[in-house]
């Protein structure tokens, strides 16, 4: 990246990359300008630069200090609030990577805060996020009681008006569509304590780190700072690689994290061991994970894979009953208004308009 920029650098300063170099519109729209500055002064290459590019990256970074510090703040409150509440939490994700990776908020951009407490204190913590102004988005409406918490992971939550971030709220942790599930009582076994502004909190493991990382970019690659992330965790946890294979095993989520290692290798050269590639890479998916892996369903791909973890009767007639005839309750929270006519057209119409675009290959 820096390549460009300094065409004075002495050999060793500057990556020489064969890419053609980002542009700084590139390089905002990634939210990376305020990493980059932190690291051109951190290693001391401002001299090399255009003072036109230096003055623009200072100023993102300067921003980014004023942006994260409310956010920062928020995070506090909330874990402290759920903390007297006794409910621990775990950090995931950026509010996690912004601690133990990158060791400063400014230069770590995130826009929701990630927790992931025990389903048993859901219901309160849900309470409690609601009595600091937060609220529940109208999609986490239960189509019918009790299907949320079997069948999904996670509650969204707008934060009061003027707030800095949304909040997630997770009770285990998933991917690709729901096919691959990180349970939380594994998940909480393997965590390492930690320490937020004063707050205990929890952080996962670094071998449940990267299986959550990487499980995540490849269900949801929305930029170049996820691939960051994971380049850094494998330079800075990092994981121990044979207790690594085995959490995979047990999570049976081989075949997505071995795709993704696969493609960081040639990133990060060294960090990941030949010997755990390579065992990794004689593992087969099953016909159904082949489905997952590829969206091959399209649409109906999360369904299929909800159906596929719940495979008694009565958990899919639920299932399929409550999709198709939903609560009162629930139409109103999402469409304003009971007209289940309505709901049952537009579920068919975006099932037909799936089925057209499936590709069997």
């Amino acid at each position: 990246m820096l390549a460009d920029k300094l065409p004075d650098a002495p050999a060793g300063e500057g990556a020489r990359a064969s890419l053609d170099p980002p542009s700084l519109d590139q390089l905002r729209w990634h939210q990376l300008t305020p990493l980059l500055f932190r690291e051109v002064m951190r290693l001391g290459l401002e001299k090399h630069l255009n003072q036109s590019l230096l003055e623009n990256l200072r100023q993102d970074y300067f921003l980014a200090l004023r942006a994260t510090a409310p956010e920062d703040q928020e995070i506090f409150r909330v874990i402290k609030a759920l903390n007297q509440a006794g409910i621990g939490t775990i950090l995931l994700k950026g509010a996690d990577l912004r601690m133990r990776l990158y060791g400063e908020s400014a230069v770590r951009p995130m826009a929701d805060l990630d927790l992931l407490i025990s389903l048993e204190h859901v219901a309160r913590a849900q309470s409690i996020l609601e009595g600091m102004g937060l609220t529940l988005q109208s999609q986490c409406s239960d189509p019918r009681p009790g299907f949320r918490e079997l069948f999904r992971n996670e509650l969204h939550f707008n934060p009061p008006p003027g707030g800095p971030l949304l909040v997630d709220l997770h009770w285990h942790l998933s991917g690709v569509d729901n096919f691959y599930t990180l349970p939380f009582q594994r998940l909480e076994e393997k965590s390492i304590t930690w320490n937020y502004q004063g707050q205990p909190v929890k952080v996962l493991c670094p071998e449940h780190a990267l299986i959550h990382l990487a499980l995540h970019a490849f269900s949801e690659l929305h930029g170049v700072k996820q691939i960051f992330d994971l380049c850094l965790a494998l330079h800075t946890l990092p994981p121990h690689w044979p207790t690594f294979k085995e959490e995979l095993i047990r999570f049976k989520c081989q075949a997505p994290v071995y795709l993704i290692l696969r493609d960081l290798a040639q990133l990060c050269p060294h960090t990941i061991p030949a010997a755990t590639l390579k065992d990794l890479s004689g593992y087969r998916p099953s016909w159904a994970e082949r489905l997952a892996l590829n969206h091959a369903l399209g649409y109906c791909t999360p369904h299929f894979s909800a159906l596929y973890r719940h495979r008694r009767l009565h958990s899919w007639v639920f299932y399929v009953s409550a999709l198709l005839w939903p609560q009162s309750e629930y139409l109103m929270a999402v469409y304003g208004e009971p007209d289940r006519t309505r709901f049952i057209q537009q579920f068919f119409s975006t099932l037909f308009s799936s089925a057209q675009n499936w590709d069997p290959h």
